[in-house]
């Protein structure tokens, strides 16, 4: 085995330095390698919302077109506290068009709505709704 000497021309310094180097680009490619895909559950947890919300709003729109007294029973699912999936739904009006925003995380995006007449309301991932038409206003409650 080759015994490292220090000499009064710096070559252990290089070697030194030279092995540091390797060390810290192995350790950024792993990085990289981790973030890549920690960017791909957040997306893959973003479709899945954004597929739970267009749920919410076809229960919304179907409750609207079938016409007064129409009730839709609409049962969120239940995630397990350490998914990262948790959400809310809030009904929003802007003008005369209603949406449903969907909030996951520091993200947020609208869907729009057909009914004129939404009642404000928040709802979260782990409930079960009705959804009525009352008199052509959508309501909601909790059961």
């Amino acid at each position: 085995m080759k015994k490292l000497y220090l000499d009064n021309k710096g070559f252990a310094t290089a070697e030194l330095l030279f092995v540091t180097l390797i060390i810290l680009v192995i350790m950024a490619g792993m990085l990289s390698l981790i973030s890549g895909e920690m960017d791909k559950t957040q997306t893959g947890n973003l479709g899945q919302v954004r597929a739970e919300g267009e749920i919410i709003a076809e229960a919304i729109n179907t409750a609207y077109l079938n016409g007064n007294g129409y009730t839709i029973n609409l049962d969120l699912p239940k995630y397990d506290k350490n998914d990262s999936i948790q959400f809310t739904a809030v009904t929003t009006s802007k003008g005369t068009t209603n949406f449903l925003t969907i909030n996951y995380g520091t993200q947020s995006f609208d869907i729009q709505l057909i009914p004129k007449k939404v009642e404000s309301y928040t709802m979260d991932s782990e409930q079960k709704y009705h959804i009525k038409n009352d008199n052509g206003t959508i309501t909601f409650e909790t059961y």
